[in-house]
């Protein structure tokens, strides 16, 4: 591989683990307001949805 080669994948990786970084603290700032929700006075049904969704995004991002 030539340098220029790798290089350039060296690029791509940065470029992909910052915006998996964007993706991870987008989930957390989603599931951060789904528990605001879920606090709130909702319905049972509606807080259990949002808690849950909230779970699943961050087990997403552990």
């Amino acid at each position: 591989m030539t340098d220029g080669g790798k290089q350039k994948l060296e690029h791509e990786l940065r470029n992909l683990q910052a915006e998996k970084a964007a993706l991870e603290n987008m989930l957390g700032d989603a599931a951060d307001k789904l528990e605001e929700i879920a606090e709130s006075d909702c319905e049972d049904e509606d807080t259990d949805k949002a808690k849950a969704a909230a779970k699943r995004y961050r087990r997403v991002i552990s």
